[in-house]
């Protein structure tokens, strides 16, 4: 696969895409080429090139690394405090006027 650098992308566009990417439930990059394959006809498959034993490994090595954490600060709390940083951008973004309605 090919490796494409963006340089220069605007606070407001860069915000934008994050909202977004969290509406789907994913990565700014994953957004990112969801949109220039939905933009350019080219729909890739994305194949894991890790074994599921390869990353079950991967999930023990780092529950393990967090395990010291448990009961300090949950998934739960961290998945609440996103949610309202989220709210907060997109209350302060749909307060910016935009300049390139369709």
């Amino acid at each position: 696969m090919a490796t494409l650098t963006i340089r220069n992308v605007d606070e407001k566009t860069h915000k934008a895409l994050r909202l977004r990417a969290a509406e789907h439930g994913c990565s700014v990059e994953e957004e990112v080429r969801r949109i220039l394959a939905e933009q350019t006809g080219a729909r890739p498959e994305y194949k894991n090139p890790k074994t599921p034993e390869e990353i079950d490994a991967a999930v023990k090595r780092v529950q393990e690394l967090f395990k010291p954490l448990r009961g300090k600060y949950s998934v739960e709390q961290f998945i609440r405090e996103k949610r309202e940083e989220a709210r907060r951008e997109a209350r302060e973004f749909a307060d910016t006027p935009k300049k390139f309605d369709k």
